[in-house]
């Protein structure tokens, strides 16, 4: 596997040149500097103005040094201070009036505020949004006149009593009673500012006019700054390995001792480690180096359908729209769901969700890890077992299309009752995707469109994948309605076990009254497909659609039941 390695690392140090070899270590070099200054805290304004304060202030802008009021007064006068920062109270800052000193206030009372919303976000989590409300509740009956109008007198006592109903003390609550009113200094200053009533304490707080909180759209961004530097990466591996199957250098190393896997790993190996440290750089440039857990299931997956789309297609065009479409929509699978995240709990499939949690501090466990990324796992194993039995020279050379490659392809994996097993079972991740993918359109169009374009996908989506490997097994000697009726059970099992896995409970759609119907549906469809195989074995399109409309018939029957 290593002497393929370095095989691809010779051949594209020879394509690229070395402009391209200086530009990749310009880019490396670039990133790691990033990273170090980012680690560092390094940054233009570090270290621009001066403060005198009277607590502690801790940011990188500011040279500060401890003064009382009287001293630190001074200290702006005589500008041997840009800014002086008191507390009696509330928070204030004074300044000389000059520019510089006013633009040192501005950042200071930014940096106040930002500590602020982080200690309150640290502190009480998603609690701490929205503004907090202090709500005083009265009885009506007791204040309000017969014509109906409110009396605002005897809501006015009611307050001033501190009752929430009339006769009865209003419970206390951690929010002071009484917020003190900032006592400016005075002493000829030019101008003071009052940064905002913020009392640190167990006791309570007021909260600040521009408290918000944070951006989903800066942390999507941030995301997917993460991924998009391996997708150029991904490109140069699928473009290398397209150009060797039509060059002829496959056929040459698959005359070699190597084994079909040893060639695809070799070749595989120095782009993922390319696009692994891409994104390590790129997570530890943001100061989060875990971030790079969520990214690499993805990667793998890109990889794998790629090398998948490089055996399958006719010429580079092809490969090229292919490899366009996928990367749309696995871009849109892992990006989509997290604009939900946090409202949704299904939004948790993609690792992205999980990426955008673990940036704003909040824990991740190990079993939404697993659940956001089976998925992917699953159908690389699924899509790399394909690509290594496709890999020969036979293969290499048959003519057809992209789906009869595919088939062909498949036929090699599907030779036995065990490798059905495995086959149906790990189609289950790569058919989740694209159906999940799909219910995202349900409300692009009118219901009464959309409804049923997405159960006739859903159905051609899961009949394929299921007759492709059944169409192979027949093909290998299979009895064909064994291979229905085990394909079917086989289906439907990893199926429910993917409900649960998502669900972390058994729902309904686990009931003993929910399997039998989709069960008769799998078994069903797979019998009438292979049946129709058995009668015509080249008519795999006929019994395709067949089985396809059985299957669409099934979900509009089981819909309109439930809409009745």
């Amino acid at each position: 596997m290593l002497k393929v390695t370095l095989l691809e690392i010779k051949k594209s140090r020879k394509k690229y040149g070395k402009r391209f070899t200086f530009l990749l270590l310009l880019l490396i070099t670039f990133a790691a500097l990033s990273a170090i200054m980012s680690f560092s805290g390094f940054k233009s304004d570090y270290m621009m103005y001066t403060a005198a304060t009277q607590i502690e202030l801790k940011d990188s802008r500011f040279i500060t040094f401890h003064a009382e009021p009287p001293e630190g007064r001074e200290t702006v006068k005589k500008e041997y201070a840009d800014v002086y920062l008191g507390f009696d109270g509330t928070l204030y800052v004074i300044t000389s009036g000059s520019k510089k000193s006013l633009a040192a206030t501005e950042e200071l009372i930014k940096a106040i505020r930002s500590d602020f919303e982080e200690f309150l976000y640290q502190r009480y989590g998603k609690k701490a949004y929205p503004v907090f409300v202090r709500a005083v509740y009265v009885d009506r009956g007791h204040i309000a006149t017969p014509s109906g109008t409110v009396n605002l007198e005897e809501v006015r006592k009611a307050v001033e009593r501190g009752e929430t109903e009339v006769g009865k003390p209003k419970e206390k609550s951690g929010i002071p009673e009484h917020t003190p009113e900032p006592k400016i200094p005075s002493g000829g200053e030019k101008r003071t500012f009052d940064v905002g009533k913020l009392i640190f304490g167990e006791k309570g707080y007021t909260t600040p006019s521009t408290f918000s909180p944070p951006s989903l759209m800066g942390k999507m961004i941030y995301a997917f700054l993460l991924i998009l530097p391996s997708y150029f990466a991904i490109q140069v591996y699928s473009s290398s390995f397209i150009e060797d199957r039509f060059s002829g250098r496959l056929v040459s190393l698959l005359s070699t001792p190597l084994s079909p896997r040893d060639i695809l790993l070799g070749k595989m190996l120095p782009y993922f480690l390319l696009s692994t440290s891409l994104v390590l750089f790129s997570s530890i440039l943001l100061a989060n180096p875990s971030s790079a857990l969520y990214i690499l299931p993805p990667l793998l997956f890109l990889f794998s359908i790629q090398t998948l789309f490089a055996l399958l297609s006719r010429s580079y065009k092809e490969m090229t729209f292919l490899i366009l479409v996928s990367s749309l929509v696995i871009t849109g699978y892992l990006f989509i769901p997290a604009i939900f995240a946090g409202t949704v709990p299904f939004s948790k499939v993609s690792p992205i969700t999980l990426l955008l949690s673990n940036l704003e501090g909040e824990t991740v466990t190990l079993r939404e890890y697993f659940v956001s990324t089976l998925q992917f796992f699953a159908a690389f194993i699924f899509i790399s077992l394909i690509c290594v039995r496709a890999l020969d020279a036979e293969f290499l050379e048959y003519q057809g299309g992209i789906v009869e490659r595919f088939l062909e392809a498949c036929r090699r994996v599907v030779t036995g009752y065990p490798s059905l097993i495995a086959y149906m079972g790990l189609s289950i991740a790569p058919i989740f995707m694209v159906e999940f993918m799909l219910a995202t359109t349900l409300f692009a169009f009118p219901l009464h469109v959309s409804i049923p374009f997405f159960l006739m996908t859903i159905a051609a989506v899961e009949e394929f994948f299921k007759t492709v490997a059944l169409h192979s097994a027949i093909r290998n000697g299979l009895e064909w309605w064994k291979a229905g009726v085990v394909g079917g059970i086989t289906f439907l099992i990893f199926e429910k076990l993917l409900v649960v896995v998502d669900a972390g409970i058994f729902s309904n759609a686990m009931m003993a009254g929910m399997l039998v119907l989709p069960l008769a549906l799998h078994v069903s469809t797979l019998l009438l497909f292979s049946y129709l195989i058995r009668l015509n074995p080249k008519g795999y399109w006929l019994a395709y659609v067949a089985a396809t409309l059985l299957h669409f018939a099934y979900n509009l029957g089981v819909v309109t039941f439930v809409l009745a």
